[in-house]
């Protein structure tokens, strides 16, 4: 039971970082007339044609340096933990190793009377 409610929490807050800017997006939509009147940089100008998308311009650059900043210290930690050792090596022929086997010459008469004594079908 423990297990799945941590796993459901871990998925949640995955969810939630990769959708970060679809959050930030959804929370100025719903808020857009205090960030015009309250948080807008050109809320004291008679004409705003602004309407908060500076704020809304910050929010997002905050989140996605954050992200980048995340994604490179990920990037050095893995370098770090993943580091793999290569040892080189050459496959070339020994000295004084043959390339061609002669092929044995006939060395006479060669019984085969030793297979006859080893194999025995079954008696049925």
């Amino acid at each position: 039971m423990y297990r799945n409610a941590i796993s459901f929490l871990f998925l949640a807050l995955i969810l939630y970082n990769a959708t970060s800017a679809v959050w930030i997006n959804g929370a100025f939509l719903l808020n857009r007339d205090y960030v015009v009147e309250n948080l807008c940089e050109q809320r004291l100008s008679l004409d705003n044609e602004c309407q908060g998308q500076c704020v809304l311009m910050k929010k997002l650059k905050e989140s996605q340096e954050r992200d980048s900043e995340h994604s490179t210290t990920k990037m050095q930690e893995l370098q770090l933990v993943f580091t793999q050792n290569t040892w080189l090596f050459s496959l070339s022929a020994a000295v004084g190793v043959r390339t061609r086997m002669p092929i044995p010459a006939d060395q006479g008469q060669r019984t085969d009377s030793f297979t006859l004594a080893i194999f025995r079908p079954p008696i049925s």
